[in-house]
């Protein structure tokens, strides 16, 4: 099970992720950063698997049984509860394209 843990960035409109996978620590700051993780992990060759997201207190606060499918989700948090939606496949397509643009550049 992938465990990611998330916190809020105050007056940034960003959110933190990390979890650790395949030996190595993972952590971004992003809009919807629990799902930009997801991407990230998916596009480097992280198996489908189950996954939750933990706060800052250790608490549950998201859970899924495929890591490949929230990284085909976008979360937003708002005053009205938190919003789920598709991830637009335009922008996967640049971040699968800037992701194999720093891989062959190693």
């Amino acid at each position: 099970m992938i465990i990611i843990t998330t916190w809020h960035i105050p007056h940034s409109g960003l959110d933190g992720a990390s979890c650790e996978w395949n030996g190595q620590q993972h952590v971004l700051r992003a809009p919807s950063a629990v799902a930009a993780l997801a991407r990230t992990l998916t596009l480097a060759g992280c198996p489908d698997g189950p996954w939750q997201a933990l706060g800052t207190g250790g608490n549950r606060l998201f859970y899924g049984n495929s890591i490949h499918g929230l990284a085909q989700l976008h979360i937003r948090e708002t005053e009205a509860g938190t919003r789920w939606r598709r991830f637009p496949q335009n922008r996967e397509a640049k971040i699968h394209r800037i992701v194999s643009h720093l891989t062959n550049a190693r």
